[in-house]
């Protein structure tokens, strides 16, 4: 559907959910599954390597979640975002295997704007969307990339989708902490989850890990996964003692300092940067050469 031809949809109120007679005369648990099929699911297969780090942080986050059905997270580019929510949903699992969906936010600036964003990727009404999980268990929502200019949109979207979906657990996604107390920021990895990282890492071989190898990788990463992973992959193709000082060359040196960087344009640069093919590989070397000059 174009923008134009979306549906108008009341804002979410006191009748929120009462009408769900849009949805068929009988709404069984079997319809419910089937019409929820198209709407976007987070897949991201849980990685050895991150399971055994940062296990304070996954612990407080499952608290959080199994207290008050929410939990804000919050994360910088690199920082590993993704395999940590891998590590919370598989920690959930325990209630039973849960559907996992995932609402990209970053476009969110008010809550006509967030319910265009629900049309366009879910193809369907909160209201709807809503309806459907109050029949589902164990269901997760993702909310992700949320700006901190609708924080307090979100707080209050947040209420009213738990009340209507009591079995539903939320998981917001910002760079920025809100007020709420109800979150967990991702640091850098301390030294120790560094070894972690590194004895658990299906792509290193565990004879080579010393403490030497621990302090180059956690010196020269700055405790970011984004740049453990490379230095990993490095070692694939120089010794231990060249990888103190070869160049550590990635994507987004230049952009975790900075200001915030579109999201599109990172994984479009990260591609390039992380593509095999030699002439792909030569795009991203000119793009960063181009990026250098007065008007690149």
């Amino acid at each position: 559907l174009g923008v134009d031809e979306l549906p108008e949809v009341e804002p979410a109120g006191e009748n929120f959910g009462q009408d769900i007679s849009f949805l068929g005369d009988k709404l069984d648990l079997q319809k419910a599954k089937d019409k929820l099929k198209k709407v976007p699911r987070f897949y991201k297969r849980i990685e050895p390597q991150y399971i055994n780090v940062r296990q304070v942080e996954q612990a407080n986050f499952e608290t959080f979640i199994l207290r008050n059905q929410y939990c804000w997270l919050i994360s910088d580019w690199g920082f590993g975002k993704e395999s940590f929510i891998a590590c919370i949903i598989d920690r959930l699992k325990k209630l039973g295997i849960p559907e996992v969906f995932i609402l990209l936010c970053d476009e969110v600036k008010n809550f006509d704007n967030f319910e265009l964003q629900i049309q366009k990727q879910f193809g369907m009404t909160l209201q709807t969307f809503c309806a459907l999980n109050s029949l589902l268990d164990n269901t997760i929502l993702i909310l992700d990339d949320i700006s901190p200019d609708v924080f307090e949109l979100f707080n209050r979207l947040l209420t009213t989708i738990l009340d209507f979906c009591p079995k539903m657990v939320i998981i917001l996604s910002s760079r920025q902490k809100p007020s709420d107390p109800i979150y967990i920021e991702l640091n850098p990895l301390s030294e120790q989850d560094v070894a972690n990282f590194l004895s658990n890492h299906p792509k290193i071989n565990k004879n080579i890990i010393d403490l030497d190898l621990i302090d180059t990788i956690f010196i020269r990463s700055e405790g970011l996964p984004m740049h453990v992973e490379r230095l990993i992959d490095l070692l694939q193709i120089v010794s231990k003692e060249e990888l103190s000082i070869i160049q550590l060359d990635t994507p987004t040196d230049s952009f975790l300092n900075g200001e915030p960087i579109p999201k599109a344009l990172i994984q479009s640069v990260t591609a390039l940067f992380q593509s095999k093919d030699k002439y792909i590989r030569r795009s991203y070397i000119m793009l960063k050469a181009l990026s250098m000059l007065p008007e690149g």
